[in-house]
């Protein structure tokens, strides 16, 4: 009786003040562990840039930046004529490739596909300054829009580097990514997507939110990427849209998995098995479920589970009605 009160308890909390409890609990458990970062950088055996990991960048307004105008030549030089060997990522509406400007600028070339209309571009540049989304640098026309490389690349590929942890056996793969970095990044895209949703008018709604739209700077500052579906929207209803693939973002954090892409095969089948296991509780069986390449200190398992609370809320339909990313 007292854990079904709990639960109750709980679920109308989320349901009352809505979307700024995650925002808050996420802060508090980012102090909590920038606390602890702050000791283990007393120690040798320490990480002595997890302080850095844990620092969470406050949000500010940018003043637009100039696009730059590129010329196609540019930037071929700069990818070599597109080479298949630059290519980073095939997205719904255009190539993106890595490429070095001259003075050795590092950039992401986005090549639109002849598929995409000009509304896709316009939104794009529309929105480019936000300091919500990648940096946008400039364009060649309408077919080269050009962006700022982003040096930890986006979340989907850090979390499958730590899936092949498990599997190298002469442990020459980098380490998966920490606690503290996974819960930073999903305060940088809560934030991000509090930018889109209330510091632009009319609110905008990203429409692709998922671990691999979700970029990561050297020092795991979130930019959201995959912008050509984002969205005018006059009702702040549609905005729950975005929070139901957060939701699934946190569940990302939690086990490794891309259940935000839904490109694991086990994916689905993970969240089937995931939902019920969060709603019951700590359990032994919703443990099993964190990514078996992170190393989860004891004090830390709590905080995993009140993600995954924050998760099954977003994806509860009786819940995520009454949320946004504002009040």
């Amino acid at each position: 009786m007292g854990g079904d009160r709990v639960r109750l308890v709980i679920w109308g909390t989320f349901g009352c003040f809505g979307f700024l409890v995650f925002l808050l609990i996420l802060k508090l458990l980012t102090r909590l562990n920038e606390a602890k970062a702050e000791n283990y950088q007393k120690k040798s055996t320490r990480n002595p840039m997890a302080l850095a990991l844990v620092t969470v960048q406050r949000s500010a307004a940018v003043a637009p930046t100039v696009l730059r105008d590129f010329s196609l030549a540019q930037l071929e030089a700069a990818t070599d004529h597109f080479n298949s060997l630059n290519l980073i990522k095939i997205g719904h509406s255009g190539d993106f490739f890595a490429g070095i400007l001259e003075g050795e600028e590092r950039v992401v070339v986005k090549r639109m596909k002849m598929s995409a209309d000009e509304e896709e571009v316009q939104r794009e540049l529309e929105i480019h300054g936000s300091d919500a989304v990648v940096p946008l640098l400039g364009q060649a026309g309408l077919q080269f829009l050009v962006y700022k490389f982003v040096g930890n690349g986006d979340l989907a590929t850090a979390l499958a580097k730590g899936r092949r942890v498990l599997e190298d056996d002469n442990h020459t793969m980098p380490s998966s990514l920490p606690w503290i970095t996974r819960l930073k990044i999903a305060t940088g895209t809560a934030r991000a997507l509090f930018h889109l949703h209330h510091h632009s008018h009319p609110p905008l709604l990203h429409k692709d939110i998922k671990s691999s739209s979700i970029l990561l700077t050297e020092e795991f500052e979130v930019c959201l990427g995959s912008l050509s579906s984002v969205e005018k929207v006059e009702s702040e209803a549609l905005l729950s849209y975005d929070i139901i693939c957060f939701g699934r973002v946190l569940l990302d954090l939690i086990s490794g998995l891309d259940v935000s892409g839904c490109e694991d095969p086990y994916a689905e089948a993970w969240v089937s098995k995931a939902l019920p296991c969060i709603e019951s509780g700590y359990s032994d069986s919703l443990v099993a479920l964190i990514d078996p390449s992170l190393v989860v200190e004891e004090d830390f398992t709590r905080e995993i589970l009140g993600v995954a609370a924050l998760a099954r809320a977003c994806l509860d339909p009786n819940c995520v009605k009454y949320m946004n990313m504002g009040t």
